[in-house]
């Protein structure tokens, strides 16, 4: 799934999900939502988290493919 991607790409960096939600921007509480997958990013959302990360979220349902 593209969150498991997202929040693995956190890790790596050892970023804290309230910094990068400020890059977004979303509330640190929108993030979390998104990387327990109990809620989807809308559109802009995810083209922004595909710019921060180079990740390919969007319009991925299983997020297996990076760019």
């Amino acid at each position: 799934k593209a969150y498991d991607l997202i929040k693995q790409w956190l890790l790596e960096r050892g970023m804290r999900q309230n910094h990068f939600a400020d890059q977004i921007p979303v509330r640190q509480e929108t993030l979390s939502r998104w990387l327990a997958g109990g809620t989807v990013p809308g559109r802009m959302a995810l083209r922004r988290l595909a710019d921060l990360t180079g990740l390919a979220v969007e319009n991925r349902e299983d997020g297996d493919e990076r760019r």
